[in-house]
């Protein structure tokens, strides 16, 4: 059954103007009341999605970095294999997550000549992720992983 302009009009015959039914800026009053909560959940999604990245990005190149030593005969060429392979890494990184931003330390691990490690850090501060703090949780900025493998695999 189709209705017809008549049906909506009140028992009096009379309609409202346009701009003074009830529903008026009512898309006006939920949009601000939904918008601020979409923000939230919109710069929550891009700064943990961002450390996130980071963060695996860092994990890959430590796991690498520590892979690439193995094939070193000496401490020297360990390093040199490892922070390589780091380097290369993070080159392919490179439009997010910039080299020079990213720390790596190869080393014969401290206390133990038959392991080697390889620790990398990367630093999130300079992509401005403290504004959001006041708006929700901001996960840390500095973030590390190290990888430990036995000297030429032995």
């Amino acid at each position: 059954m189709k209705r017809s302009k008549a049906d909506l009009q009140d028992p009096a015959g009379a309609t409202a103007p346009a701009d003074l039914r009830p529903d008026a800026g009512l898309a006006a009053v939920e949009f601000a009341l939904i918008a601020p909560l979409f923000l939230a959940i919109l710069f929550g999604i891009f700064v943990y999605g961002l450390s996130f990245g980071a963060w695996l990005a860092v994990r890959h190149a430590a796991a690498e970095g520590a892979r690439a030593a193995v094939a070193g005969l000496n401490e020297a060429e360990r390093k040199t294999l490892g922070e390589a392979a780091v380097d290369a890494i993070f080159t392919g990184f490179d439009p997010v997550f910039k080299p020079s931003l990213m720390q790596r330390e190869a080393k014969v691990m401290p206390g133990n000549n038959h392991l080697f490690e390889v620790t990398v850090t990367y630093d999130l501060s300079s992509y401005g992720l403290s504004v959001f703090s006041k708006l929700l949780p901001v996960p840390a900025t500095q973030i590390s992983a190290t990888s430990i493998v036995p000297n030429g695999g032995y």
